[in-house]
């Protein structure tokens, strides 16, 4: 019930704003036809454009600050991945969305090998530095919009992939593990370069068939133990 009213209010307050929206928009357009027709004096013509743009402009002012906020909240604020909440969120999504189209979806979890050395060896702005370049390999490794990488929190990531088997799944996980071995992050003093490498889980559900995302999550995360087990720098699925 509580979710019901509250959805109610706020549509009910988008409602209005639009209605005052238009409402300006309507005023302007009046205002400029009753000026030019000679029907009212250019001060009242004049107060209400100023009334009317001053509304349209706190609008869309108020309207951007708020898609900021939606932005930043569900954004990680070091990597600019999305977040643990908002992997919360989709992950419910792609699920059911999978479930109606009987499609498969597939989760990589993803953990940075020795990232606790790597922080005690260089420091922990470095240790930020390497996070933020893991982050936009792994992005940049991703070739579908509908691919989604999040930062799950510390040194692990994930990425759901949509309308993808295990064997996709496997070979967009060796991509990723591939691309990042190679790399060389540079030191931020400038003096040489590090490197690194990562571990993978990897776990695919039928949705339509009884997965769902304990499941999904819990295979995940038995491929990704295995894969650190038997020796890390391991897409394992």
């Amino acid at each position: 019930m509580k979710k019901i009213f509250k959805s109610g209010t706020v549509m009910r307050v988008v409602i209005l704003n639009i209605t005052a929206l238009l409402g300006s928009i309507y005023i302007l357009t009046f205002f400029t036809i009753m000026l030019y027709a000679g029907k009212i004096s250019p001060v009242y013509a004049v107060l209400a454009y100023i009334s009317s743009i001053s509304y349209i402009i706190c609008f869309i002012v108020l309207h951007t600050q708020k898609k900021e906020t939606e932005i930043l909240s569900i954004t990680d604020h070091l990597t600019k991945l999305y977040n643990r909440r908002y992997f919360s969120e989709m992950i419910a999504r792609e699920i059911s969305m999978a479930a109606r189209q009987k499609k498969y979806l597939c989760f990589l979890m993803m953990d940075l090998d020795k990232f606790k050395n790597y922080n005690d060896a260089y420091g922990h702005l470095q240790g930020d530095e390497l996070l933020i370049s893991i982050s936009k390999i792994s992005k940049k490794t991703l070739k579908r919009s509908s691919d989604l990488l999040f930062r799950m929190g510390g040194e692990e990531f994930g990425a759901l992939l949509p309308d993808t088997d295990r064997e996709g799944g496997l070979v967009v996980a060796e991509h990723i593990r591939t691309a990042i071995s190679e790399a060389r992050i540079p030191l931020l003093n400038g003096n040489g370069e590090t490197k690194t490498t990562v571990s993978i889980g990897v776990a695919c559900i039928l949705p339509h068939t009884g997965g769902n995302a304990e499941s999904l999550l819990k295979l995940a995360d038995s491929n990704l133990y295995k894969a650190k087990a038997t020796g890390r720098n391991k897409v394992v699925g």
